[in-house]
């Protein structure tokens, strides 16, 4: 077995600026070529190099595996081979020099693009993590698993100012973000029409009018529910996770002048909007990434977003599901099951000995 860091056996002088990292190790799941995740992926155990200036020391609490991880280990998304891993949790064990940004004690999540949070520790620029106030260890599973609030969160606030009445139109919609989705609009007023897929179980359609969407249909009523989703009123958003078809239909629902986001593939086919449609309707089209939204967006904006996510867990008005955790030693079984549960269970990476 590799010989992980046990950070929780660092001697107390450890957790002071400049600390010397030799003789730390940490166990990484790398990929060192695009592939097939539970082929390519595998675990090494590396020395952390010497605490720097600007850097800081980090003990990785909990981490998401997700299909945004599964589609740049398999070379579907920017990024060169490494450590994979984009979401998750960590501690701060340790600052160099002229770090103000964060302080030992803190629970950070990251902030940069292709971060690698699939490992027991690291070393990392201070100014790529940012602080998660009022949260501590224990809490780690459900920051975790807050990025898909966070993802929806950014979705329903960043391209259009909804009101009260508006109408959001979104697929995928019993994955992590469009339960979410579904939470945070309906509980401003707007209203959201759910799309499944055809083989989805009725009960699955329950769930999601339990949790607040107005109307749920399956991919194949798409073409025929025209009628049905402008009773519900003016699809002035639409979020899409699936591309081909459904995409297509969605952008002959909208209201003209509207916007449709793109933010996950769940399948590889492109996006396809009738020319007649982007002409006279004049669609807006976008797409977003959490990663990248981490990376340019502030970290008090990030911090104040995590925030506001924990405050509606705690007030019960927003709801996470109970996650299926694997230790890292069980990386290809935890990507086996992210890929068979393509986002509709909550998968996690637990580093806790």
């Amino acid at each position: 077995m590799f010989a992980a860091v046990s950070l929780s056996k660092v001697p107390s002088s450890a957790l002071c600026r400049g600390y010397n990292s030799e003789a730390l190790s940490s166990t990484v799941a790398r990929f060192e070529r695009h592939g097939p995740p539970t082929t390519v992926v595998g675990l090494s155990s590396e020395p952390l190099p010497d605490l720097a200036q600007g850097q800081v020391l980090l003990k990785f609490l909990s981490s998401s595996v997700s299909l945004t991880d599964i589609s740049r280990i398999r070379g579907g998304s920017p990024g060169a081979p490494g450590v994979a891993g984009e979401g998750g949790v960590a501690q701060v064990v340790s600052v160099g020099a002229d770090v103000d940004s964060v302080k030992v004690g803190d629970i950070v999540t990251p902030s940069a693009v292709n971060f690698g949070t699939w490992r027991t520790a690291a070393i990392v620029a201070a100014d790529s993590v940012v602080a998660i106030p009022s949260s501590s260890p224990s809490s780690a599973p459900t920051l975790a698993l807050l990025d898909a609030a966070l993802t929806a969160r950014s979705l329903l606030k960043n391209f259009v100012r909804l009101q009260s009445g508006d109408v959001v139109l979104h697929n995928g919609a019993d994955s992590l973000v469009g339960r979410a989705v579904i939470q945070l609009a309906s509980s401003v007023g707007v209203r959201v029409v759910s799309v499944i897929a055809d083989e989805a179980n009725e009960t699955v359609a329950k769930e999601l009018s339990k949790l607040g969407s107005s109307l749920v249909l399956r991919q194949n009523q798409l073409r025929t529910a025209g009628a049905k989703i402008r009773l519900e009123g003016d699809v002035v958003l639409a979020l899409d996770a699936v591309g081909g078809p459904s995409a297509t239909e969605f952008s002959r629902l909208m209201l003209a002048n509207g916007t449709f986001v793109a933010y996950a593939k769940e399948s590889i086919a492109p996006i396809t909007v009738p020319t007649s449609i982007q002409i006279f309707n004049n669609i807006t089209l976008r797409g977003f990434s959490l990663p990248l939204y981490k990376a340019n967006t502030s970290p008090a904006d990030i911090s104040a977003a995590y925030e506001e996510l924990l405050s509606l867990v705690g007030s019960k008005k927003l709801s996470l599901p109970s996650p299926q955790s694997f230790k890292l030693s069980q990386v290809k079984e935890a990507l086996a099951k992210a890929e068979e549960s393509r986002d509709r269970d909550a998968v996690l990476l637990s580093f806790e000995e």
